[in-house]
Order: structure tokens, then C-alpha cells, then sequence
């Protein structure tokens, strides 16, 4: 630690950490830069005392059982958006940058990649290897300091532009950024934290915000929002993210504003004046609410839509934002349904254009489109602007959809997952709300639940057991009586046509038909045997049909039988082949069985106990249809 005195105010100030090259006095905001004798004023810069985050220089904490502390912080800023890095020291000397923006928080160190491009600003979208790690080009631009906290490994200049390429791994789901450092190709890899993982103390209180994960916090608390009015039509608006909003659009009169950071505050600058009414979306910006437990703001609202053969299909989204966790979107479709959508880190394999696999998961390219900005209201972290556009693809696997989106020098990833409607109502206190229309791309099929599985299993089981009480109650109560066995020697059928068996006596009964079932000795093609029951006493007698069933087994089935005796005339027609050749010893064997229960209403009772596994079934699959039958 080395302590000493600022040259241009005689201020104290310290250097903690030996890679520390400058430090911003914290009394005259000047640039102090070591050299190898003394101190020496740079310049100044100014200080980003308003940003509304909870993070500060002092903060310490704890990752991945290391121990790290803020020690000094800048603010980054390219066209049309901007973000806080801030300077950490570790514990074991070695040192790193959190950065903060886009509502996320990424740890980042940094070394010299003997295979490091020459060039930081790559093609956006190209695939490029980097320290043995597969990267793809998400952002590629140019950037400036323009404020400045605490002690820094580099002298700040708002006058310089630094060339730089963000990189999103395949794999990991880390992210990286390529910049120069005085012609050396620095590699930046940083993973995504958490506040609530960091275990951080001294963090900066914010009126109106608790979180019970986050607890530790130091100095006065910060006021939620800043009060500003609109140049346009003098409406008071709040800021409810002052330090990062770059763009506003008046919720009364819907003109873009500009925001201008002076000392003490932020000032509203007319872009484009509108004298019109505005725009109203259904969560009112302004609005508060609670999902899965974290209270979010609703800052902004933005009317997004694709125009396709003459008609518009719209969009809203609502840029909701807690200043402990960062920003997330909610989205409202025209049609009423909603998905709750951040953005992800690790960008998907993206070389087969009908499909996606990501986090376990296999989506189907949907569509794609090149969505444009319609209407706006509300406060951003980027210049969003009316007429925006860039070019989507979505890809589904329900309840979540996977977007691509590209714009300008950037590409992103992020991931929607679908939530109830009612869900959204009562978080945001909207009361009635349209129920959603239709079939929504990630819209989990309802007929797919647990809830639907399980009533058609409890059915199906209930069926099963009603036919198996059913069939053993037939079993039991059918006589199943054998009347007559015959066997005749198959070379006795060789030359003979014709046999009679011997008499057999049919009792009196309720039930008094019978199966004659005739087992053949050869295949059912090599001969075809028929069968006649006729009544010694009156004449009468039935001939049932024979057909082949399982095996070589033929069956039939009497008409209703007086009590009698019978007698069972057996006609075998040859058809050469094996019967003819190898009559063996083989042979007929012919039985009449009296009282044999019915088959077919235990199949048909099997079907209808199917039936609503294929209700259920054609319900899945005409929800899946309605699903894609808007699909590219």
C-alpha cells in the first residue's frame, strides 16, 4: 500500500495494490499517475457519484472462496449505450474487472494469448479460436472512459477510443472480450455472478428496494429515482435507473429524450418532439411487481412487431429492472400470452438452421423475421430507437423459445420462458386482463401435463380392472363342456374325404351352443377341413363356418342346438403338398365344446379401454399442429 498526497489539491490518497498505475482524488476529481519518481496530475474525469447500483468502491466480498475487494471503477461508453467496470483485488494479489451492464454481473481476468488475432475488432457472428476456446464475435466497436472512481491499472483518457470485441463461448457459457493494451491482444473471460453469490459487504442501500438475500450495505441510503421533467411538453417524469438510462421517451407526449449527466444530476435533452398522444401499453411504465419473489420496476415499454405480406404481427415488451438483480423483459403478445425473457451467455451451436441444442434441450427452428420498433415509452440503457430493426430467428422447445437477434454490430442471445397470464395480472395488479388467443409458439401443451397423464392412466387402470373382472366372471360361470374328442390318423384323410364321429349327447341348458374346434396336422393352406352337427333323432343339425385362427387350429361356432344326440360329420379337401406327401403319423384331432364364452367383447371392451389414450393423443397432436401451422 503506498499513501501519499494528491499534487493538485494535497488531498490523501492511496494506491492498494502495486498494479495499480493512477488514481481519480476524490477531493478535485483529478487523474493521479504514478512513475517511477513521483506523482503527477493527468487530467480529470468526472466522477459517477448518481449511478444507481449497488456496487461501490470499498465493496468486498468473497467468490469461489477467494476474497476480493472494489478498489476502483470506470465508466465505459460506445455509441448508443453504456456500462460500469470496476477494478478487484484479490487477496492473493491477483486482480480482475466486474463488470456491470446489460443487468448482469460478469467477473473477468485477463491474459496474452499466444494465438490472440492481431486485430480486437473482428466480424460480428465469425466463429474465432482463442486461448484453445471456440468463441462467437457478439459485439465488435470501438469504446471511451468517461468517468472514473477510485485507483486504476491504467491512466483514464475520455479522449481515446479503444477498439474491442465481446465474445460469447460455446460451451461454458462464459463470456470474453478481446482489447488492446498498447498493441498487446488482451483476452478478457469472465463468468456470470450474482450479487447474492458474492457474498459482498459495504454495498450501496437504495430507498425503496429490500432484498432479503442481500444484506450487507454501507452509507447513505441512495434515492430510488431522480425527478426530471420532459423539454417537450414539461411533463415530470422519474428516472428510475439515473446513471445508466442513455434514452427516454415521455410517457405523455411520446418524445424521445436524450439524457445529459451534469454534476449533481441528470438533465433531459429533446431528440425528436411528437405532438401526439401517447402511446399506453398494458403495464403502465412506472408499475411494480413481484415474480417468483423478486420485486421488479417496469421502466420502460417498447411496441415491437414483423410486417409480413401486408399485415403486422405486434409485440410489447417491458424492460423490467432491480437494481440487485440486474434487468429482465416481460412479454405481452398481441394474441395474450406472456414470457418472461433473459439473455443468455452461452451462445448455441447455431451451424444446423432448422435446430438448436442448449442446456440439454433440442429446440426447432420456428421462424425467423426482421422485427422493427414501433412505439416506445418509458427509460432505456441503450438508445432504443422508433424504426429499429434487426434480424430474429426463435427456436422452440416449449415452455421456452431460444432468439437470435442481430443488430448493427451486435448479437445476442436470450431465453423466453412462457408464464400464465393470470400469473402476470396479479403480480402487476392489472385485474382483467384478455385471455390469451390461440396457440403460442412455447406455449406448453396442456394435454402433455402430469395432471392428464395421470387421469388417463387412473382410467385405464379402472377399465383393465372392470374386463378382467369381467372375463374371469364369464370363465367362472361359462360350463365350457367338452362333448366330443375325435382324433382321425391324417393318412387316413389321404384318401378319404369323409368321417362320422360317434354319437354324443347335447344336454338341455340356458346356453347350449357350441365351438367345434378342429387341430390340423399339416398348415393351414395344405388342407382345408369342414364340419357338420346333425341330430340322430330329428334331422336337424348346424354346420358351422370353420376359419383359421392361430396356428393351424380351425374354428366355428354352432347356431343354438336342441337337446339331443349328435353325431359330427368331418369333410378334409386335400390340397396336395405336405398333406399329400407326409401323412406321418400325424392326426385330426376334432373337439365339440359346449357353452365356450364369446372373445370379441373383451377385444372391443381392450379398445374402449384405449380410447382415451387416443383422445388424449389426438389432442396432443392437434394442439401440436395449431402450434406449428405458423411456423416458417
Amino acid at each position: 500500500m503506498l499513501t501519499a498526497r494528491c499534487p493538485n489539491c494535497n488531498a490523501p490518497l492511496t494506491f492498494r495494490h502495486a498494479a495499480s498505475l493512477s488514481a481519480v482524488c476524490g477531493s478535485c476529481e483529478s487523474v493521479v499517475v504514478r512513475t517511477d519518481v513521483d506523482l503527477v496530475t493527468f487530467g480529470k474525469v468526472s466522477v459517477f457519484n448518481r449511478e444507481l447500483s449497488p456496487l461501490q468502491v470499498g465493496v468486498t466480498g468473497k467468490v469461489e472462496g477467494r476474497a476480493f475487494s472494489i478498489v476502483g471503477g470506470v465508466r465505459k461508453e460506445r455509441e448508443r449505450i453504456r456500462w460500469n467496470e470496476w477494478y478487484v483485488i484479490f487477496e492473493d494479489g491477483a486482480t480482475g474487472w466486474l463488470g456491470e451492464g446489460n443487468g448482469q454481473l460478469h467477473l473477468f481476468q485477463g491474459f496474452a494469448p499466444e494465438d490472440a488475432p492481431t486485430t480486437v475488432l473482428l466480424p460480428v457472428g465469425q466463429s474465432v479460436s482463442i486461448g484453445g476456446v471456440k468463441w462467437t464475435v457478439a459485439e465488435s466497436a470501438t469504446f471511451r472512459v468517461t468517468q472514473a472512481v477510485g485507483e486504476l491499472p491504467f491512466t483514464p483518457d475520455p479522449a481515446l477510443d479503444v477498439p474491442y470485441s465481446d465474445l460469447r463461448d460455446h460451451d461454458l457459457g462464459r463470456l470474453g472480450t478481446l482489447d488492446d493494451n498498447s498493441g498487446v491482444s488482451i483476452l478478457w473471460v469472465g463468468d456470470r455472478v450474482r450479487i447474492e453469490d458474492l457474498k459482498a459487504e459495504g454495498l450501496r442501500p437504495i430507498a425503496g428496494w429490500s432484498d432479503p438475500d442481500i444484506v450487507a450495505f454501507d452509507g447513505p441510503e441512495l434515492e430510488g429515482t431522480q425527478a426530471a421533467s420532459c423539454p417537450c411538453c414539461g411533463a415530470a417524469l422519474d428516472l428510475r435507473n439515473p446513471g445508466a438510462t442513455v434514452r427516454v421517451v415521455c410517457a405523455y407526449c411520446e418524445s424521445e429524450l436524450g439524457v445529459e449527466e451534469l454534476e449533481s444530476s441528470s438533465t433531459l435533452v429533446e431528440i425528436a418532439r411528437k405532438e401526439q398522444e401517447a402511446w399506453r401499453p398494458t403495464i403502465p411504465v412506472g408499475t411494480s411487481g413481484e415474480l417468483d419473489g423478486i420485486r421488479w420496476d417496469v421502466i420502460g415499454a417498447m411496441e415491437r412487431g414483423i410486417i409480413w405480406e401486408g399485415m403486422t404481427f405486434s409485440w410489447s415488451e417491458y424492460l423490467l429492472y432491480n437494481p440487485y438483480r440486474g434487468t429482465r423483459w416481460l412479454v405481452e403478445d398481441e394474441t395474450g400470452h406472456w414470457n418472461l425473457v433473459d439473455l443468455v451467455d452461452e451462445f448455441p451451436d447455431h451451424r444446423h438452421r432448422t435446430r438448436v441444442a442448449w442446456d440439454g434441450r433440442t429446440y426447432r427452428r420456428f421462424q425467423g423475421g426482421s422485427p422493427r420498433v414501433f412505439r416506445v415509452v418509458g427509460e432505456f440503457t441503450w438508445e432504443v430507437r422508433k424504426g429499429d430493426v434487426s434480424e430474429s430467428e426463435d427456436f422452440v422447445s416449449p415452455p421456452f423459445t431460444l432468439s437470435r437477434e442481430r443488430q448493427d454490430r451486435e448479437l445476442n442471445w436470450s431465453l423466453a420462458e412462457y408464464i400464465d397470464a393470470d400469473e402476470v395480472s396479479e403480480a402487476f395488479g392489472l385485474g382483467e386482463i384478455p385471455a390469451p388467443r390461440g396457440v403460442f409458439p412455447n406455449q406448453p401443451n396442456p394435454w402433455k401435463s402430469r395432471g392428464q397423464y395421470a387421469k388417463v392412466g387412473v382410467s385405464l387402470l379402472l377399465m383393465l380392472g372392470f374386463m378382467t373382472s369381467m372375463y374371469l366372471g364369464v370363465q367362472l360361470f361359462s360350463a365350457q363342456q367338452t362333448l366330443l374328442d375325435m382324433r382321425v390318423p391324417a393318412a387316413d384323410t389321404v384318401e378319404r374325404v369323409v368321417f362320422v364321429s360317434e354319437p354324443f349327447y347335447m344336454p338341455a341348458a340356458l346356453r347350449n351352443r357350441a365351438v367345434v374346434r378342429v387341430d390340423s396336422p399339416w398348415g393351414r393352406y395344405d388342407a382345408s377341413p369342414g364340419a357338420a352337427l346333425l341330430n340322430v333323432e330329428s334331422g336337424a343339425g348346424s354346420e358351422p363356418r370353420l376359419s383359421a385362427g392361430l396356428g393351424s387350429t380351425f374354428e366355428g361356432r354352432t347356431s343354438p342346438l336342441e337337446p339331443g344326440n349328435y353325431v359330427l360329420r368331418l369333410a378334409v379337401r386335400n390340397n396336395g403338398g405336405t398333406a399329400q406327401d407326409n401323412p406321418g403319423g400325424k392326426e385330426w384331432r376334432v373337439r365339440v365344446i359346449r357353452d365356450v364364452p364369446y372373445t370379441w367383447p373383451l377385444v372391443f371392451m381392450l379398445l374402449f379401454s384405449i380410447l382415451p389414450i387416443v383422445v388424449l393423443l389426438a389432442k396432443i397432436s392437434s394442439f401440436e399442429q395449431r402450434r406449428w401451422i405458423n411456423a416458417d
